[in-house]
């Protein structure tokens, strides 16, 4: 049965269903170092557990939905980012000092969304960081107290899926020629 499920969810393009799991990993790893960080405070850690049943249901329905639809879907990609960044950025929220770690995860999901989806996805995920990241800012005392910090990185958040934006572009254009050339000589 598991056999299955497998088989049919990785027909789905982009290996959608190797983000679909890893964000179950890294998704629990992040809930672990949370509740590591957090031993000592009841309260956070009553939050983490109910972003922790959130999480696990949204990844799971996203799961889900690769199964029962393993074809490009842009609305699944668009809801995936919107679970992944929202995650994330309650994540830094509720760690303080100890979310700074969580950051790079921004980045590493912009870019994957980039890489497996294309340079729309790129730039949805890219705006949805800048989003919650700025909402962390506006809504914690540890960030609004440390405003250098989150400059910084808020403009990590901007030019550095830009710069992969143009990149990807003449990576794209690149492979475009490469394929003519090939179908030109080989022939």
């Amino acid at each position: 049965m598991f056999q299955s499920f497998l088989t049919r969810i990785q027909s789905s393009p982009g290996r959608e269903h190797q983000q679909a799991f890893l964000r179950l990993i890294i998704g629990l790893s992040v809930i672990a170092y949370m509740v590591i960080i957090h031993l000592d405070n009841p309260t956070i850690i009553f939050k983490i557990g109910v972003e922790a049943i959130l999480f696990l249901v949204a990844a799971f329905s996203i799961l889900a939905w690769i199964y029962i639809s393993p074809v490009s879907t842009p609305a699944r990609y668009i809801s995936s980012i919107l679970v992944d960044t929202t995650a994330i950025s309650y994540s830094i929220y509720l760690s303080g000092e100890y979310g700074v770690a969580l950051y790079p995860l921004y980045l590493w999901i912009t870019f994957g969304y980039g890489f497996r989806f294309g340079r729309e996805f790129l730039t949805i995920c890219a705006t949805m960081s800048i989003v919650g990241f700025s909402g962390v800012y506006v809504s914690s005392d540890y960030w609004l107290s440390h405003t250098v910090l989150y400059g910084g990185l808020l403009v990590g958040l901007v030019l550095l899926p830009a710069y992969v934006s143009v990149s990807y572009t003449h990576l794209r254009a690149h492979e475009t020629l490469i394929s003519i050339s090939y179908a030109v000589f080989c022939l």
